[in-house]
């Protein structure tokens, strides 16, 4: 290797050592003051980035194929938990954030993992899904309950940064359970099949529809974006990272804990 092409690597390595460092000091300062803004600015800038269609196939995100391969376990383990009776509580009371979508206790959560951070206690009640989600590499991981007349409104993510897949569980037999993802001016709307999982990316707004007698089951998972280069790669980890311990995720680890 001959010394200008060495001087031309060096820099490179240095230039990009330095740029990291400008974005973890910034970033620290910022999610100080609040981390919402800190995701909110992730969130355009890589959706200037990454332009892609609502539904995705499995090449966005390859490890999301192990909840399919173990759908039986899953299903069957999740099916145990319902009929456990515990007290699963309304997704607004773990995270006072969602009041706003208005549909109360009509939308539960056993929540399994948030923001990288497992809900100890909860975990132990699904080692089969636990297994998975290691192997998998997950961000975000509950068991989603919508009971019957429940309609959450339209709404985005909270990152452009996270693709998120469903594993369906029970699955009212009506035309009027379903979900909608807006794209553009297209409306999709998509209808569940039991222990058949689907990708898709829920930046674009998203509605989720049980107008049934019957109430809806999904496992819910998030994982994260597999980005174009390693500065994005560390843009996204980075910010997602400093949510993880901010003092709003821990608390809501702890109310979403409910025991046995």
């Amino acid at each position: 290797m001959d010394s200008n092409k060495s001087k031309k690597i060096y820099k490179k390595v240095i230039e990009s050592l330095v740029i990291k460092l400008v974005i973890t000091m910034v970033f620290n300062i910022i999610a100080h003051y609040d981390p919402n803004i800190l995701l909110h600015m992730v969130h355009h800038y890589l959706v200037s980035r990454y332009v892609n269609n609502a539904f995705l196939n499995w090449k966005w995100y390859p490890r999301a194929v192990h909840f399919q391969e173990k759908a039986d376990m899953i299903s069957s383990e999740i099916t145990s938990l319902l009929r456990a009776n515990l007290n699963i509580p309304a997704f607004e009371y773990v995270d006072p954030s969602q009041k706003n979508l208005g549909v109360g206790h009509k939308w539960k959560v056993f929540m399994i993992q948030i923001h990288g951070n497992m809900v100890n206690g909860n975990v132990q009640l699904t080692p089969g899904i636990l297994e998975t989600m290691l192997r998998v590499q997950t961000w975000n991981v509950f068991v989603a309950i919508f009971e019957p007349g429940c309609v959450v409104p339209l709404h985005n993510g909270p990152c452009k940064g996270l693709l998120t897949y469903h594993l369906p569980i029970q699955v009212p037999f009506s035309d009027k359970c379903y979900m909608i993802v807006k794209q553009g001016e297209n409306n999709y709307k998509y209808k569940w099949i039991e222990d058949q999982g689907v990708l898709y990316d829920d930046f674009y707004p998203n509605t989720i529809v049980n107008e049934s007698p019957d109430r809806l089951v999904l496992l819910y998972v998030n994982v994260k974006r597999n980005m174009k280069d390693s500065l994005d790669q560390y843009i996204n980890n980075f910010s997602l990272g400093l949510m993880s311990k901010h003092q709003s995720v821990i608390d809501a680890c702890k109310r979403a804990f409910i025991g046995k």
